[in-house]
This record gives structure tokens, sequence and C-alpha cells, in this order.
């Protein structure tokens, strides 16, 4: 039990981190980055939905479960990462940044680092809307995609 909770926090995490660089790519106002975006997106749903055999009335009550909880797991993790590049655009400005001024910055990026993971942790209640080997098969799915991701992503940094 424990060792599937921290599968599934690992690839929410993962799978937010795609995420994360898709919202960073968007406020950068980059169309072809938007486009690739929603096609990651449309393919997401698609191996999802195929993967997981989801029944019309159980997608229609699943994605927007998922897509609200993917969210508030994005939200929380953009912070972390504002909290981290503030702090290292602190370091980077001041080369005798040190003591209470590294605290305060450490103190910032580790509560939006806190704030992520109890995010990620506090799972939806799928119980009422799948079936448990269907619940089962979306965090198989969630790894599976996130690994068929980095393997596109690899192969397009390798032509």
């Amino acid at each position: 039990m424990i060792m599937k909770r921290f599968l599934t926090i690992i690839a929410i995490f993962a799978l937010s981190l795609v995420t994360a660089f898709g919202q960073e790519a968007r406020q950068q106002g980059s169309k072809n980055d938007t486009d690739w975006w929603q096609k990651v997106q449309t393919e997401k749903i698609a191996y999802f939905t195929s993967e997981m055999s989801l029944t019309t009335e159980e997608a229609q009550a699943f994605w927007p479960v998922y897509n609200a909880y993917q969210s508030r797991c994005n939200e929380a993790h953009m912070a972390t990462m504002k909290a981290l590049w503030t702090m290292k655009k602190a370091f980077d400005d001041n080369a005798d940044f040190s003591g209470k001024d590294a605290q305060h910055f450490l103190d910032d990026y580790l509560d939006a680092y806190r704030t992520e993971c109890k995010t990620m942790s506090d799972f939806p209640n799928y119980s009422g809307i799948l079936p448990p080997e269907k619940e089962a098969k979306l965090y198989v799915a969630e790894e599976m995609f996130r690994m068929k991701m980095i393997g596109k992503l690899r192969g397009s940094h390798n032509k």
C-alpha cells in the first residue's frame, strides 16, 4: 500500500512537471509550444481513456475530477518553482548572500515544496466514479504515459 502510494506520488509529480513546462510555454506565448502542449493533452486523454477502458459515463464523471486535481498540483508545483527561481536569482545577484537572507528564501522554498507534496498526496476519491480495477489502471496509465513522453522528448533531442 505504501509503495503504491509512493509510486503514485512519483507518477503525479512527473506529470505535474510536464504540465508545468507546458504552462510555462503557454506563458511565453509561443504558438508552437502551445500547439505542442495541446497535442500532449489530447494524446493523454486518448491514452488514459483507452488504457482504462472508460465508458462514456465514466469519462464524463472522471475527467473533471482528474483535471481539477491536476490543476491544483500544477499550481502548487509552479509556486515551488517560483520560490526556487527566486532563491536562485538572489544567489546569482548577491555573491555574499548568507545568513538571515538565505534562511528567508530557503523557508519560502521549503514551505512551497511541502505544500506541493501535500497537494499531490491528497488524491481525489474516485470510488464513486470508477471501479477499483479502473482506478488501478489510472495509476499504471499515468506512469506509462509519463515514460512514453520522456521517450519522445529524448528522441526529439537526438535528432
